[in-house]
């Protein structure tokens, strides 16, 4: 095998491992820090917001409750898509179920027009924090 043949598949699997590993511990993070996140989101008022807060092993940059559900937003990712998590007890909402009262947050940066009111409310999250 050619230099040049090992070095591109050691960067492909490389590139694999890193990609594999932060989703895993994306995932084992909030799991980990979703107690908190709960003590946090069952505390905070109705229009309460909270900034650059760290929960476990998570940082966000705005944890805020709007009309009973709780966002706690990461900030955007390098494609600019927004992340976090909400939680919602009451209710179900139309995002990615994670199991009891949590939910995963993902607004898309290269979503079509038609936006969800989850959606909506995650960008208004978003706008809040210049």
């Amino acid at each position: 095998m050619s230099k040049r043949v090992l070095v591109a598949v050691l960067v492909v699997v490389t590139s694999v491992v890193a990609a594999v590993s932060m989703v895993w511990g994306e995932q084992l993070r909030f799991t980990v820090s979703s107690g908190g996140m709960e003590d946090v989101a069952r505390t905070l008022q109705v229009g309460e917001e909270l900034r650059e807060q760290d929960i476990g092993g998570l940082s966000f940059e705005l944890v805020r409750n709007e009309d009973g559900l709780v966002y706690f937003y990461r900030g955007r990712d390098l494609d600019g898509s927004g992340r976090g998590y909400v939680w919602s007890p009451e209710r179900r909402v139309e995002a990615k179920h994670l199991g009891g009262p949590w939910y995963e947050l993902v607004d898309d940066a290269h979503q079509s027009p038609s936006v969800t009111p989850l959606q909506r409310g995650a960008m208004r999250v978003g706008a809040a924090n210049p």
